[in-house]
């Protein structure tokens, strides 16, 4: 049996959900060599589709028990997360903001994900929960998504619960807000009124 090298086409992961591949070298039997350039190919442009996937990513509203019922307005926050360099990851988190004031392009600042948590309870039981690396991270984002919630809704004085998690630590990642979907109706109508692209 008898030895060629070709180069094929190889999935290198995903930049900003745009595939990369490379090329390499690899031996195979010789009058075979286009076949097996096809089954490389095939399995580069199959891998290649995760990235692609990575952007459909769905989100949905959560059930908030308040007096009212849990139908309430709210944005779904998709956060995705970031590398030192500015790039994405594979990780996503998600987060809701109770009666959301429409603003299309909130400014979320980025944060480290852990297993402090901040608690804000708005007047209808509704609630801002927040997990980060630390308490002090935690209450900034937590009084940060409050500047976004219709102000009728808002507690005077503010109190913000402060807490850890019981359990196994949850990873800390950083993360970027990158889509905001607003449901007027909340679980009741699972299909956005609008998505927004940050």
């Amino acid at each position: 049996m008898e030895f060629t090298t070709i180069v094929v086409k190889i999935f290198d992961g995903c930049t900003n959900d745009t595939p990369r591949f490379k090329y390499e070298s690899v031996s195979v039997i010789k009058g075979l060599e286009a076949e097996r350039a096809k089954e490389f190919e095939q399995i580069a442009n199959g891998s290649a589709l995760k990235c692609a996937q990575q952007a459909a990513i769905a989100i949905l509203p959560e059930h908030h028990q308040i007096r009212t019922g849990s139908n309430i307005p709210q944005a779904s926050i998709l956060w995705r997360g970031l590398k030192a360099d500015g790039s994405f990851t594979n990780d996503f988190r998600a987060s809701t903001i109770p009666h959301y004031n429409k603003d299309k392009k909130p400014v979320l600042q980025n944060h480290t994900k852990g297993s402090h948590y901040a608690r804000i309870i708005l007047k209808d039981n509704s609630r801002i929960v927040v997990y980060a690396e630390s308490q002090s991270t935690a209450e900034r984002v937590a009084r940060e998504q409050l500047k976004y919630v219709d102000a009728s809704f808002i507690p005077s004085p503010i109190k913000v619960s402060l807490g850890e998690r019981k359990g196994e630590e949850l990873a800390k990642i950083t993360v970027k807000a990158v889509r905001v979907s607003y449901f007027s109706k909340g679980l009741k109508d699972t299909q956005p009124d609008w998505v927004s692209e940050l």
